[in-house]
């Protein structure tokens, strides 16, 4: 189906909720934030006169903040005129591995919804409202478990492969659907066992794996990060998921890099 089509006129205004995903200088006195909502998904709204010391977005428009907005179009952009703080997240500031985990959230929704930028044609494709909860989950949970940033990856990821339709099958085997299985492919879209597992299309699984990506794909972030195992499992969930996600969405983002999985 055609996705629907919102116009708004020169002076109309816009109220809604938003999460911060970054910032960036626009001129002397102002900047654009890049912002995902329920309605819109990823936009760029321009924030004038962040700099000046009486500004009410100052000290708001910050990453990772949740906020109450007012947008106004004009000119063929968002202006963001209004921002109440809604929820902040400290710990992303105060602990140095929660903040890269967070940095990595942030970025997979910028290069996942790329921004509009005011055009007549945006508008909700159905699945904004879901990725703006899910997004919301993540941070709190990560917020709530500062130190269990592979584990909250592992829940949001399974969450987001649903969404986007490509979650992979790991109940039983994909070709003979026995539910002995020991590998992993993302081509193939899932389990595997070793009777047929063809050369080296597939990845050793452990069962320890299987065991968390069934805790974490039914439960609850409060519940799921309750749930203890080795390091080694949570590196081989997470990275299995990671590869199911970009076999579909080729993605290559800088924060990964600095992301200690497995220690």
């Amino acid at each position: 189906a055609e996705r629907p089509v919102l116009f708004y006129s020169e002076s109309e205004t816009l109220r809604t909720e938003a999460i911060v995903l970054g910032r960036q200088p626009w001129d002397e006195k102002s900047e654009l934030a890049l912002l995902f909502c329920p309605q819109l998904g990823c936009i760029e709204a321009l924030c004038g006169g962040l700099y000046k010391s009486a500004s009410s977005l100052r000290g708001r428009v910050e990453p990772f903040n949740n906020l109450e907005i007012q947008l106004v179009r004009g000119r063929g952009r968002w202006r963001l005129t209004q921002a109440q703080t809604l929820k902040i997240y400290p710990q992303f500031y105060s602990d140095y591995p929660c903040l890269c985990w967070g940095s990595f959230f942030l970025e997979l929704w910028r290069a996942l919804m790329p921004a509009a930028r005011g055009s007549a044609e945006e508008g909700p494709g159905g699945e904004e409202a879901s990725l703006y909860s899910l997004l919301g989950q993540a941070l709190e949970a990560l917020g709530a478990f500062p130190h269990k940033g592979v584990g909250v990856s592992i829940w949001m990821l399974w969450r987001l492969v649903g969404l986007l339709g490509i979650a992979p099958e790991i109940s039983s085997c994909l070709r003979c659907h026995t539910d002995q299985v020991s590998y992993f492919s993302a081509p193939a879209g899932g389990t595997l066992c070793a009777q047929c597992q063809r050369g080296d299309e597939g990845r050793r699984l452990m069962p320890e794996t299987r065991k968390l990506w069934s805790q974490y794909r039914k439960n609850p972030w409060s519940v799921a990060l309750k749930e203890r195992f080795l390091p080694s499992t949570y590196a081989q969930g997470e990275a299995y998921l990671w590869r199911q996600l970009t076999y579909h969405w080729p993605l290559a983002l800088k924060s990964r890099r600095f992301l200690k999985i497995g220690e």
